[in-house]
Order: C-alpha cells, then sequence, then structure tokens
C-alpha cells in the first residue's frame, strides 16, 4: 500500500462568485473549496476559498525563493498561510489549521504540491470558466 504524500493540496467546487471585470475581481471571485493534508490526514480546509490569490502569491513564491507567507483580503488573521523552511526541512501553518504539524516535511516535496497546485488552478480555470489567469500571477 503506498503512502499518502506528506503534503497535498487539491480543491474542488470550481466556481465564480461575481464578476471578472479587472484584476481584483478575478483574484477574490474566482474560487473553490479548498483542502490541504499533511500525512494523509486534513489539515486546512475552507470552502469558497480565493484560490487564484493564493495561486498568484504562491506563484511569486516559487519564483523568488525563500519562506512563503499569504494573507487574504477573505480574512483578518495575518499571515493566514506559511511555509518556513526551518533546519531539516519546511514547517507549515495556518491560521485555521485543523492541527499543529510540529515536525518539519521536505521541502522539495512541499514545493512541488505548490507547483502542481499552482498548474491545477490555471488549467481548471481556463477549462472550466474559459479565463485565463497566467498574466495574474506575474
Amino acid at each position: 500500500m503506498m503512502e499518502p504524500p506528506e503534503f497535498a493540496l487539491e480543491f474542488s467546487g470550481l466556481r465564480t462568485e461575481g464578476p471578472l471585470n479587472d484584476r481584483y475581481e478575478k483574484l477574490s471571485n474566482i474560487q473553490a473549496d479548498l483542502r490541504i493534508t499533511v500525512g494523509g490526514r486534513e489539515w486546512f480546509s475552507q470552502p469558497m476559498f480565493p484560490i487564484v490569490e493564493l495561486a498568484a502569491a504562491v506563484h511569486r513564491w516559487l519564483g523568488r525563493g525563500g519562506d512563503f507567507v499569504f494573507e487574504t483580503m477573505e480574512a483578518e488573521e495575518s499571515p493566514f498561510l506559511w511555509v518556513r523552511n526551518e533546519a531539516g526541512g519546511c514547517m507549515v501553518g495556518a491560521a485555521w489549521q485543523v492541527f499543529e504539524e510540529k515536525r518539519p516535511l521536505s521541502c522539495e516535496q512541499v514545493r512541488s504540491a505548490w507547483a502542481q497546485f499552482v498548474d491545477r488552478v490555471v488549467e481548471g480555470v481556463r477549462v472550466r470558466l474559459g479565463v485565463d489567469v497566467r498574466p495574474l500571477l506575474r
């Protein structure tokens, strides 16, 4: 039997929650139910999450490296979601996490999961909604 991935992201129910006339509306109004698992256990789950806003922030982080700190227009908590490089791996945290993950995860696996998430968001939005969000990732 295969082990579950150490860190995995998935989304479902891709939809728009308002107009998509400008950059801000595309970042905030394209939403989906977001779920993140750590070691096969649900670590974070949020319906109606602005996944394009998250994908754009992740894309910038993957390009520059270092720590990832995400703050969303949809929540007051700051930082809302983070990945920090620590000795021996990456620590992950979120304002609304189900449990605290105290062990460092493989930074390579965490970054790979985030990169796949960005690709799936871009493709999913293009196919399901007919919107090209690649320009928003810059």
